[in-house]
């Protein structure tokens, strides 16, 4: 959608830039074969048996969706980490994960795009990896993942865990490419990347709107 374009690609390079001068992190291609195996029932309940965990407001954190509907913007389908995979970890440490999202808009008019917007973000709801299990607190701005002690000893990865994520926002039709990044290195601007998420969620807003504006009214 041209009256967004522009736009999004500005957050979605903002969100990149917040990455310079880290150490460039592990990278992985996406490959469904990747993907961890899905928990058949409630995931690991118990809490108090997890072998880490991960992020939230006091360690430190980032989850939000941006995405880019403009054809001309390449993303790659790939996994990104920055900081020690899951396995390296021996104390606590931030989490982030942060997902970019080329998709293919045509068509669709302004609140049904923001429909599928919501859509996605609740897509990250139904990724369940054995093992690794997600709380969403303080208003859903930082992610805590609890992590079995099995899942470790079997070698669970961010890679692993990044194309179940992947995996599941590929099943609309529509994503045309997904980059998962995940940052657990605590020396990473997070509060950067809040500003640069709040200005996609604001975008959003002003898109659905937008959308209630009768169109002989529109600018």
């Amino acid at each position: 959608m041209k009256l967004y374009d522009q736009h999004f690609n500005a957050v979605v390079e903002n969100v990149l830039k917040t990455f310079e001068g880290l150490t460039p992190g592990r990278t992985w291609d996406y490959s469904p074969s990747l993907a961890w195996r899905m928990s058949s029932g409630p995931n690991m309940t118990d809490k108090s048996g997890a072998a880490l965990e991960l992020g939230g407001g006091l360690r430190g954190g980032a989850n939000f969706i941006c995405a880019t509907c403009d054809p001309e913007f390449r993303l790659e389908d790939k996994i990104v980490l920055y900081g020690p995979d899951l396995g390296e970890i021996r104390d606590e440490a931030p989490l982030g994960r942060i997902t970019l999202l080329r998709i293919d808009d045509e068509g669709l008019d302004e609140r049904q795009l923001f429909n599928m917007f919501v859509d996605l973000d609740v897509a990250k709801h139904h990724v369940q990896p054995e093992g690794y299990t997600v709380d969403y607190i303080q208003a859903m701005r930082y992610e805590i993942a609890h992590i079995s002690a099995a899942a470790l000893r079997d070698g669970i990865s961010f890679a692993n865990v990044g194309a179940c994520y992947s995996s599941e926002f590929k099943k609309n039709p529509r994503v045309r490419e997904v980059t998962e990044i995940f940052i657990t290195d605590p020396a990473y601007d997070f509060a950067a990347a809040e500003r640069a998420g709040g200005k996609m969620k604001s975008l959003l807003m002003s898109m659905r709107a937008h959308s209630t504006i009768p169109i002989h009214l529109r600018s």
